[in-house]
């Protein structure tokens, strides 16, 4: 994400969390009101938000979790090492 100033307007650049791509439009909101954005790149279609309330739902948490599942490590050590990274 990036923020830069023009005159008296700020403007955020949104990339795609999976693709990286600029291709990205606004999709709605959420019910709290977040703005929801969707990825244009072809074959994506990826929705999203900037930040999330619950930390299991940003981009990249599952992947962690599955992966130290896989190479042995359990629950206990996989929350340790979220809550550790995390603060």
């Amino acid at each position: 994400m990036l923020f830069s100033r023009n005159e008296d307007i700020a403007v955020v650049e949104v990339n795609c969390v999976s693709f990286g791509s600029k291709k990205v439009i606004k999709h709605g909101q959420t019910e709290a009101g977040d703005q929801r954005y969707r990825c244009k790149e072809h074959g994506c279609g990826k929705t999203f938000k900037l930040s999330y309330r619950y930390k299991a739902r940003e981009h990249g948490v599952k992947d962690r979790i599955v992966d130290m599942a896989l190479n042995g490590s359990g629950v206990p050590i996989s929350s340790y090492w979220h809550s550790y990274h995390n603060t």
